[in-house]
């Protein structure tokens, strides 16, 4: 074996070694690109321990909301609310349940106050994402209350309800406030 041969067995073993690593790196992105928002174990431990509490304090609500009782949900979503004011998931039933009722102005308001004490709620990499939600309400409420606007120009409750969504708007492009 001449120097020739010593130097293509050489050059092979490197071009491998990097073909190895190449392989490797690009494995390893897309484990993190198919797992947005879960790359620590502190993280998704926190996700999982939120939503384990909203699933206790919770359970009762989506029981009645699931018996068709709207009201009775609502009223202990109330005093969800004044036990745990800072659970943003509240604002979330109180939305789904207003939905339900044919209230799509109240329903939005009640998801921008969700969105404003929880941001996780608009951010993909988490599991309490709800965006997709949103998007199809947002839509909606755009062309509801843009024509309500055009035949009540002054009416200053389309004009919140216009805030908010443009508001919730913002948020799901990615924008903050």
């Amino acid at each position: 074996m001449d120097w020739l041969d010593k130097i293509s067995i050489a050059t092979i073993g490197v071009l491998v070694c990097i073909t190895v690593a190449m392989v490797a790196q690009s494995e390893l992105a897309n484990r993190k690109r198919s797992n947005p928002g879960h790359g620590n174990d502190a993280t998704e431990s926190a996700y999982q321990l939120k939503q384990e509490r909203n699933d206790r304090i919770f359970e009762e609500v989506r029981s009645q909301i699931k018996a068709g009782e709207l009201e009775k949900a609502l009223g202990v979503l109330e005093g969800i609310t004044e036990k745990h004011p800072e659970n943003a998931q509240a604002h979330v039933y109180m939305a789904q349940i207003k939905l339900q009722k044919g209230k799509l102005g109240e329903s939005l308001q009640n998801y921008r106050q969700a969105v404003e004490m929880d941001p996780d709620l608009v951010d993909e990499r988490t599991p309490f994402y709800i965006g997709d939600k949103l998007e199809r309400l947002v839509k909606e409420g755009m062309e509801k209350f843009k024509r309500e606007k055009e035949l009540k120009p002054g009416d200053e409750s389309v004009d919140k309800v216009l805030k908010d969504v443009y508001y919730l708007q913002r948020r799901l492009a990615g924008g903050c406030e």
